[in-house]
């Protein structure tokens, strides 16, 4: 009999849990600003790999650079986790708990709330870009038509798909690939 009273109890107690938990989920929200000022939605658009050299600061070299913006806090969410995964789902790189400003609102966000950002944020190909000094706390190695993860205390708030630079001249192309082959000759006989 107490074995059964704790397990209703148990399962009571995940049934309250599970709404309180969902009500917190949702009402926080994040969203990608490029460094033009474009907001970029989820479903529908891309974070791009850098290109450029970076500096310490958000300049004309960063033109693929993010800001990401989380609305629907009082004050600023706690225990940011910004991350890239591969295609396959595989973790590349994470960075946990960037430092965050007072900001704008996206246009479709009530004019009474409040709004958080981060630094500008860039995309490196490597770990050697990505570990440059001057950017360092504002990189993230990432990988073409791989994810970008936003999620506050534990919880998944946004996802991007990480494409190709937002230019004319790479309009259209979701992913390049190379086959390279090589041929290694010896210099001495034998």
């Amino acid at each position: 009999m107490e074995r059964m009273s704790r397990s209703v109890g148990l399962l009571l107690a995940g049934l309250f849990a599970t709404p309180l938990a969902q009500a917190e989920g949702t009402s926080g929200r994040a969203f990608a600003q490029r460094a033009d000022g474009i907001w970029l939605r989820p479903m529908q658009d891309h974070v791009a790999l850098s290109r450029d050299l970076p500096g310490p600061e958000l300049g004309p070299g960063d033109s693929e650079a993010v800001r990401l913006v989380f609305s629907g806090y009082d004050s600023e969410p706690p225990q940011i986790r910004v991350s890239t995964r591969r295609a396959s789902g595989v973790l590349i790189d994470t960075l946990s708990e960037p430092k965050l400003t007072k900001a704008a609102c996206p246009p479709d966000v009530a004019a009474s709330a409040s709004c958080f950002a981060t630094a500008p944020l860039r995309l490196t190909p490597d770990r050697l870009d990505r570990d440059y000094a001057l950017a360092r706390e504002r990189s993230l190695e990432a990988e073409l038509g791989g994810q970008l993860l936003v999620e506050v205390a534990g919880q998944p708030l946004a996802s991007f798909s990480v494409g190709a630079p937002h230019s004319a001249a790479f309009a259209g192309i979701e992913r390049l690939s190379v086959k390279l082959r090589l041929r290694v000759l010896r210099v001495t006989s034998g």
